[in-house]
């Protein structure tokens, strides 16, 4: 038979009720208290002098998440009269990275030409992918809004493309948006976009893909 109770230092303890050994230990990385009890004989101070006794301060903590995601995401300006005027680009870059970084997140490349935007980042999973999305262009939509950049009112398009890359790509993916400029000079969004899609696997059908101006 196991009891657990609460550690001086908010942890979770556990000793066996014949033996008083213990079987594990860990603390809550949490903070959180954890308070269990099943009427053991020994009293709280007794338990924590033993296991200090056995133990020597030596606790095991539970187990971390780690994780390593590179994204990608493109999407594109609703109305041909709203493109993004390239003199703002670069305010336009460093707003959008401050709220990639806001989200727990580093951004590695944003480009914004005139009718679509590309951003990449180092993605923390702390927030959904399309919660992240939403959040940066309704907030760049806002943004770019009360700067006046354009003679209507400012949108993106709904929807995104979303791609994921491994370490060894993230050199490659960094150069090709940061020569948007230049890649745009011999192809234009539309095809640009479709082959991503089709590098990537991903079925599509025009009728649901962006609005192209081209």
């Amino acid at each position: 038979m196991v009891d657990l109770i609460q550690g001086p230092d908010r942890g979770l303890l556990a000793l066996d009720w014949k033996t008083r050994r213990h079987p594990w230990l860990h603390r809550s990385l949490l903070g959180i208290p954890y308070i269990f009890s099943s009427g053991f004989p020994l009293s709280l101070h007794q338990h924590t002098k033993t296991l200090k006794a056995e133990l020597g301060r030596k606790h095991l903590y539970m187990p971390n998440s780690f994780t390593q995601f590179f994204l990608q995401f493109v999407f594109a300006v609703s109305h041909r009269q709203c493109l993004i005027p390239r003199e703002h680009k670069e305010e336009l870059h460093k707003y959008i990275g401050d709220l990639v970084k806001r989200r727990g997140c580093k951004p590695l490349a944003i480009h914004c030409v005139p009718d679509h935007a590309h951003i990449f980042i180092g993605y923390k999973p702390v927030k959904p992918i399309p919660d992240l999305v939403k959040e940066i262009k309704v907030e760049s939509n806002q943004f770019i809004n009360k700067k006046k950049w354009t003679p209507y009112h400012f949108s993106w398009q709904e929807g995104y493309g979303g791609f994921s890359y491994s370490k060894s790509d993230i050199s490659k993916v960094i150069n090709y948006i940061d020569n948007q400029e230049q890649h745009h000079l011999k192809f234009n969004f539309r095809s640009e976009y479709k082959s991503m899609l089709v590098e990537n696997e991903i079925d599509f059908n025009d009728i649901y893909l962006f609005e192209f101006f081209d």
